[in-house]
């Protein structure tokens, strides 16, 4: 392994770990970067420096903390926080960075990472000549996470006709003990043939009578043109050395014991999986979710003005509610009186819980009856329950009682979801294992905001309680779609109402008819940060969507570029012409594939825009008919814009509308330059350039010209 930079940053006063991303990441003879970290002081910057990087190369972090809950480095910013390790975890991976426990794991995945193909399914297929090793390496790629391949029937005739043997669960495929370099070449070939094997694992066991030699040069020679993924495993340490080199020569990561080559593969495929999380740009709001903002900004307000830090379980069900959170119908009331009127009001049976300020959870101290069927029992209820908190918590002050309708849901699985605010990376949410055994059992992931569907099945996935969502024991399966929404919900309340600091809803039934909200909390506290900023990674950004209207009369969306525009840009680059294409990139631009999508459409809003204008041309087909992208330092004091528009639709006025909405962003984040740079013959940019004000002028040394403008003096 050769290094391009060592670096050392110390107190982090003015070089931070974004400052160094940044450099690493644009670094040309960096294949991969590797991190150290103790803490995060700027989570804004870090992630949005972590996730443009981690677009172009593998990045792998080793953090202290696992073990250590109440370790704390030199630094203020660092929390003493049971979660904060587990903040960490969720961060490096909405980050698309892959985490590792040890230092030569960091160097091994770095190794691998940097050489290896990447993986386009999941599946590892073990072929081995040893069959305890074999089964070794199968226990730790499941134990691990990962998944080992599916044969196909056509792939396990082949492999039988070859002698091999398939095991029932096909890991792993066992050649002879003595199977000379043929057979490893034949079976390994018709591994790679199979499209279920997105990697192989070769493992050779020592033989006397077999040349380890002549096996690495046939496997070499055979996996020479594959995209796949392989690894190998040559198991003698002294004996295989020469083997070893052969197989390092073939650009084969080659590992001395299975663990480790097994553990490469989980790197690999931790890496795709973060990889796919880094491409996910949910939403700033959900499509067809329409909250009603105002009603929950009205009721935290109200709790603020009158100086308290928690709404009541009325208000918290109230504020749940306006954002589609269904809840159990809940009464705040005073006295015992009114607590038998809310009851008849509510329809029996009805739970009694006891309201104060200073009682967390009010079961603990005896301040919670259940199904209570008459006014009598919800009267002498109401007393037997002051006499309990009394002598449980003889200081506390009680305001009172709330009742509520029980929640009658047989077979519905208790859920725990919520959200805190972490003072490094903000907003995150939690989900997990919900009742009275929760905080006993602290089966619990986290995740950041914002959230999508897809992000929200993540992060269920990542609990042992999303295995008794599933159908069991007669139980129908819960819907998991409603589960995921409720997520979303509160992700977006997070955003909207940023005086919200935490939410806690416990318990949270799920069964196949959706959701009920049984219990509620919701502190607050005053700021004057909007919702986004909070954010640790900024939001697909909605609100800049805007219709315009070309002189053609055609009605064109203007709005931020985001991932699933990938294949519409495709179509759009691909009908650009060659002259179009060579005044945009400064000469015959090579022909672009459909993997060079991602780096157009997967941006990272905090330091890059793209607007698109888009249209629909007929039911249901909406195509892309131009760009305009500006990319800002680091620094935000300038921009740099590129802007094209299809040829057939030029003179309607399309660039003009673009690039006046690029002056406009810039301009709101406060950029003080925006400027670009183009070839002289490009009349159409430099005439538009000065209609709207720029500076222009030509570089005859550099045969440029640069246009300029101070959007921000």
């Amino acid at each position: 392994i050769g290094f391009s930079h060592f670096i050392s940053l110390g107190d982090q006063l003015d070089v931070t770990f974004a400052t160094v991303l940044d450099y690493l990441g644009a670094d040309p003879m960096t294949r991969a970067i590797l991190l150290y970290v103790e803490s995060v002081c700027d989570a804004r910057a870090f992630m949005s420096a972590a996730r443009a990087s981690a677009r172009n190369k593998p990045i792998l972090v080793v953090k202290p903390g696992k073990a250590l809950p109440d370790y704390l480095p030199d630094q203020a910013c660092v929390i003493d926080n049971r979660d904060q390790d587990q903040v960490y975890e969720v961060a490096f991976r909405r980050a698309g960075i892959v985490r590792v426990d040890t230092v030569d794991a960091l160097f091994d995945g770095a190794r691998t990472l940097a050489r290896a193909h990447t993986l386009h399914t999941e599946g590892l297929a073990i072929l081995t000549n040893g069959r305890s090793v074999g089964l070794l390496a199968a226990d730790a790629c499941l134990g691990g996470g990962g998944v080992t391949a599916t044969l196909s029937d056509a792939t396990r005739d082949k492999l039988t006709g070859l002698g091999a043997k398939v095991r029932r669960d096909e890991s792993p495929v066992m050649v002879s003990y003595n199977a000379k370099g043929a057979q490893y070449a034949d079976a390994i070939k018709a591994l790679l043939a199979d499209d279920g094997v997105a990697a192989v694992l070769v493992m050779h066991v020592p033989f006397a009578e077999v040349d380890a030699v002549e096996v690495a040069k046939a496997v070499a020679v055979a996996v020479k043109r594959t995209k796949r993924v392989v690894l190998t495993c040559w198991l003698g340490a002294e004996s295989d050395r020469e083997a070893r080199s052969i197989l390092a020569d073939a650009a084969l990561p080659s590992f001395d014991t299975p663990d480790k080559a097994v553990t490469a593969y989980l790197h690999m495929l931790t890496y795709r999986r973060v990889q796919e999380q880094l491409m996910e740009t949910p939403d700033s709001l959900p499509a067809d979710f329409f909250p009603d903002t105002e009603a929950a900004r009205a009721a935290v307000t109200a709790c603020l003005d009158d100086g308290r830090a928690q709404l009541s379980e009325a208000e918290a069900k109230r504020v749940l509610t306006s954002y589609g959170v269904p809840v159990v119908e809940t009464r705040a009331c005073l006295t015992a009186r009114e607590a038998v009127i809310a009851a008849d009001e509510l329809g029996y049976p009805v739970a009694l819980k006891i309201r104060s300020p200073e009682i967390a959870q009010p079961f603990d101290v005896g301040g919670v009856v259940l199904d209570l069927e008459t006014p009598e029992q919800v009267w002498d209820a109401t007393a037997h329950m002051v006499a309990r908190v009394h002598k449980h918590a003889p200081t506390a002050h009680l305001e009172g009682y709330i009742v509520q309708q029980m929640g009658r849901r047989p077979g519905a699985r208790e859920l725990a979801v919520g959200a805190a605010v972490d003072p490094v990376f903000g907003p995150v949410l939690r989900f997990g294992q919900g009742g009275m055994i929760s905080a006993a059992v602290r089966d619990m992931a986290l995740a950041m905001p914002p959230l999508n569907m897809s992000l929200a099945r993540e992060v269920i996935a990542r609990t042992r309680v999303a295995k008794l969502l599933t159908e069991a024991g007669g139980q129908a399966a819960v819907d998991l779609d409603d589960v995921c929404l409720t997520l979303i919900q509160l992700s977006q309340l997070l955003i909207d109402v940023p005086q919200i600091v935490e939410i806690d809803i416990n318990p949270l039934f799920a069964d196949d008819k959706g959701v009920l909200a049984l219990g509620a909390r919701i502190r607050v506290a005053r700021t004057s940060a909007r919702g986004p900023e909070r954010l640790a990674i900024r939001p697909y950004p909605k609100e800049l969507e805007e219709c315009v209207t070309l002189k053609s009369g055609l009605r064109v969306m203007l709005r931020p570029i985001r991932p699933e525009d990938a294949a519409a840009h495709f179509d759009f680059v691909n009908r650009l012409s060659a002259e179009d294409l060579r005044l945009r990139f400064f000469g015959a631009p090579r022909e672009f594939e459909y993997e060079d999508m991602a780096g157009f459409t997967q941006i990272d809003y905090d330091r890059e825009m793209a607007f698109i204008a888009s249209a629909e041309i007929e039911d249901g087909v909406t195509e892309t008919l131009g760009v305009v992208r500006a990319s800002t330092k680091p620094d935000n004091s300038s921009a740099e814009y590129a802007i094209i528009v299809r040829g057939d639709l030029q003179g309607l006025g399309l660039g003009k509308l673009l690039l006046e909405k690029m002056i406009r962003y810039v301009t709101s984040r406060g950029t003080r330059v925006l400027e670009a740079t183009t070839l002289p013959e490009n009349g159409h940019m430099i005439g538009l350039a000065k209609r709207l004000g720029f500076e222009v002028k030509t570089d005859y040394e550099e045969e440029v010209v640069e246009m300029k403008l101070v959007v921000n003096p």
